[in-house]
């Protein structure tokens, strides 16, 4: 006879059922908290890790800073307890010793970097510059360069071809350390295939090699037809600021280029010289306003007060800034020019009133860029 009681498998499987969503919120929340457990666990042993270390740094550091101090002096003798440091502690002294040769000159460098290639240092950077791991031949290059060693330039020059421009700008830096001036075909060469960025980083190393560079650039400006490339290395002639490039400018103030023209006439303005100022005050009148504007910021920086008359000739150009830059030009020539200045104030009206206005007034709060 039924009396409508379900029997005792049917409730427990009616509780089961009941019970399954509340299960599942347990064990979706248990699960959650035994991540979020093991993942602060993580944190918390990555940190006292780092903490360990940099004491271990330090601990290094205070045991043998005195040595190194020592070493940036005289050569330390055979028995000096830094060379007989642990495998531990030498692994702190590699990058300890590289700041020091970084931020040090002359007699110090070389004294540490004798001391780098006693602890056998340089033989592992020279094994990284065939690293299958692209950071670590950046840091041999760095490395390398830094210790001054010349015997490893011809296996650092190998790297201006990597495939990692990071790669090809550490080995140009070190190059450059390494051989001076007699680097440069080479880095000029590695400049063709790099970014702007990269091209603009060993741009500076070939202008810190100074005059001693000026040839090898000179001789990849006639030869090159690459116009970004010549842009690049017209930009350097400027950098290394040696007057012997003035000529070499002057022609390529008249390259059908305007992009050359525009280099020319920048680098123009970082070689004081009568001749510059001449060259600069004819291409006032060029047929491109970038040109134009160029040539009037050069001349400002040129500072022949003789060119006065010129600049005040373009104050009423009809692109805005070759008006600016002119009238910055003359701000910028002291007295005489701003006397000019305040004379188109008086005397004009339209464009150049305008703009000698605007530019004496900003002279005048002193937000006028030097």
């Amino acid at each position: 006879m039924t009396t409508g009681v379900p029997s005792i498998p049917e409730f427990a499987q009616a509780v089961l059922r009941a019970e399954e969503p509340y299960r599942t919120v347990g064990l979706v929340v248990g699960t959650e908290i035994a991540v979020l457990l093991g993942v602060s666990a993580a944190v918390l042993l990555w940190f006292v890790w780092k903490g360990f270390l940099e004491l271990l740094r330090m601990a290094v550091e205070r045991r043998y800073g005195i040595y190194v101090m020592e070493a940036s002096i005289e050569r330390l003798h055979e028995d000096s307890p830094i060379l007989r440091a642990s495998l531990v502690s030498r692994a702190y002294l590699r990058g300890h010793l590289l700041s020091k040769i970084l931020r040090i000159g002359g007699p110090g460098r070389r004294s540490l970097a004798d001391l780098y290639t006693r602890m056998g240092f340089l033989d592992r950077d020279a094994a990284g510059l065939s690293s299958m791991r692209w950071w670590q031949r950046v840091e041999s290059c760095v490395a390398i360069g830094l210790a001054g060693r010349t015997e490893f330039a011809a296996r650092v020059g190998p790297l201006l071809d990597d495939s990692r421009e990071a790669v090809r700008i550490a080995a140009a830096r070190a190059l450059s350390r390494l051989e001076g001036a007699a680097a440069v075909p080479a880095i000029v060469a590695a400049m063709g295939q790099a970014t702007e960025w990269g091209a603009a980083r060993m741009a500076d190393m070939i202008a810190g090699c100074g005059a001693g560079a000026f040839e090898h650039v000179k001789a990849a400006v006639e030869s090159s037809a690459e116009p970004v490339q010549r842009a690049r290395l017209i930009d350097i002639l400027g950098a290394i600021g040696d007057t012997r490039a003035i000529p070499i400018l002057l022609g390529l103030m008249k390259d059908a280029d305007s992009e050359i023209r525009i280099r020319a006439a920048k680098a123009l303005g970082v070689v004081p010289d009568r001749r510059s100022a001449v060259a600069l005050a004819r291409a006032l009148g060029d047929d491109s306003w970038e040109v134009r504007a160029q040539a009037a910021k050069s001349l400002g920086r040129v500072g022949d007060p003789e060119m006065i008359e010129e600049l005040s000739g373009r104050l009423d150009d009809r692109n805005w800034w070759v008006r600016f830059n002119s009238a910055h030009a003359l701000a910028a020539m002291g007295e005489p020019g701003r006397s000019e200045l305040q004379r188109v104030v008086e005397q004009k009206s339209g464009f150049a009133r305008d703009i000698a206005a605007q530019v004496l007034d900003m002279s005048a709060q002193g937000v006028l860029e030097q």
